[in-house]
């Protein structure tokens, strides 16, 4: 029998093979996840992966040059000299 979770999952799957994104309210729902939920979502996610990326993976790395000293501004990054994060600072 199929919960409220599996046919808002299988409706995201469909809707993203068909080229279209999810709604905001999909997407809430599936955010929403727990239990055994995760691993169908966990699993959906990689059906998705494979089937639109292959078996390729891009890796991005930081590495820490520029302790509290770099300039570009990125939100997440506690090296951004745009941010007071506390981090020692000192140049390349």
């Amino acid at each position: 029998m199929k919960t409220p979770f599996d046919e808002t999952l299988a409706r995201a799957v469909d809707d993203i093979f068909a080229g279209r994104d999810l709604d905001y309210q999909n997407a809430l729902d599936l955010s929403r996840a727990s239990g055994t939920e995760l691993t169908d979502l966990f699993a959906a996610s990689t059906k998705i992966t494979r089937r639109l990326r292959g078996n390729s993976l891009d890796i991005c790395s930081i590495v820490n040059a520029k302790s509290g000293a770099c300039s570009e501004d990125c939100s997440y990054c506690a090296q951004s000299v745009h941010h007071r994060t506390g981090v020692a600072v000192y140049p390349l």
